[in-house]
């Protein structure tokens, strides 16, 4: 399979913490990130911030997701834009975890948004944005877990 410029890529982490994202959000994923090329991808988690990194997943770790339409010139420069812009902005454990709460709490506990923070999802997600992208129209205010960017019916799966 070819990796395509901005094909998410959608990590099934078998570490504790990826064993209870996926266990609570009942996701094949715990992990999104961006494809930049074959080699390289933008992404953050709880380890670090936003950055460029080394693709270091095995192949049968991941899924890619690709955007079912083509995009123009313009939405690739404004998603280059946003990954540019956001180099470095740190991780939002607090919207992390209360995905979990959200979910847990069957939507009781409301999901909360970090000022300044993204978690691997929000980044995505707002990438798209930025492009005039939104890949989930109808999501809950603040609720974006894996699985859920996944199932968005703007993407497919890659084979």
């Amino acid at each position: 399979m070819r990796l395509r410029r901005f094909d998410l890529l959608f990590y099934k982490g078998d570490s504790w913490i990826g064993r209870i994202i996926r266990g609570v959000t009942d996701s094949p994923y715990s992990h999104v990130a961006i494809v930049l090329d074959e080699l390289h991808l933008a992404e953050t988690d709880w380890r670090y911030p936003f950055q460029i990194r080394h693709l270091e997943y095995r192949p049968e770790e991941y899924d890619v997701f690709r955007l079912k339409e083509t995009l123009s010139n313009l939405q690739k420069h404004r998603m280059q834009q946003f990954i540019n812009e956001h180099l470095r902005t740190p991780y939002d454990l607090r919207q992390s975890l209360s995905n979990g709460l959200f979910i847990l709490s069957q939507g009781r506990i409301h999901a909360l948004d970090a000022a300044n923070k993204m978690n691997c999802c929000e980044t995505a997600y707002k990438m798209f944005q930025n492009a005039w992208i939104d890949l989930l129209p109808e999501r809950p205010k603040n609720f974006l877990p894996p699985g859920l960017l996944a199932s968005s019916e703007k993407l497919f799966k890659v084979a």
